[in-house]
């Protein structure tokens, strides 16, 4: 089965959103089938990155580790322009 991007974006238009007293999205409820079908996607996008270029997985973690190394270093920066 493969899914587009476009067809998996619309599905997701019909999740609904628990909220707290205060009105914050604390959750999300939608239908056994679109989660079926982001689950197939995610796999597919998977597979995708594992013979381009290693796992989803390990690319997320150089995304993750990127972004909170440029994030220590903005605010190393910003506390030396406060000094």
């Amino acid at each position: 089965m493969v899914i587009a991007m476009e067809q998996l974006l619309e599905e997701l238009r019909s999740v609904q959103f628990l909220v707290d007293d205060q009105g914050h999205r604390t959750g999300a409820l939608l239908d056994i089938k679109v989660w079926e079908k982001i689950l197939v996607w995610a796999e597919a996008q998977d597979k995708a990155m594992t013979s381009a270029s290693g796992s989803l997985r390990g690319y997320l973690k150089s995304v993750t580790s990127r972004s909170l190394s440029e994030e220590l270093i903005q605010e190393r920066r910003e506390a030396a322009a406060h000094e």
